[in-house]
């Protein structure tokens, strides 16, 4: 139930950062389809969130880290 909650939050979260709905992340998430949720990003932030999703060390350097690690732990239960 805890982790319930957290997921909640954390889609919150997300919901006021890119600017969009909770239902779309979530969908978004369980279809693998992230590109839709940076659309409403600034030029700068989409451009940087691409470009370190399209170079695969930084996208594994990013993964590994600790918070990336915990998220992961959390959305895949």
């Amino acid at each position: 139930m805890a982790d319930n909650e957290q997921m909640k939050r954390i889609f919150e979260q997300l919901s006021e950062k890119l600017g969009t709905s909770q239902d779309k992340i979530e969908s978004a998430v369980q279809n693998g389809n992230y590109k839709e949720l940076f659309s409403n990003l600034d030029d700068e932030k989409r451009m940087k969130i691409e470009q370190i999703l399209s170079d695969k060390e930084q996208t594994q350097k990013l993964l590994s880290s600790k918070q990336a690690q915990a998220l992961m732990r959390k959305l895949m239960g």
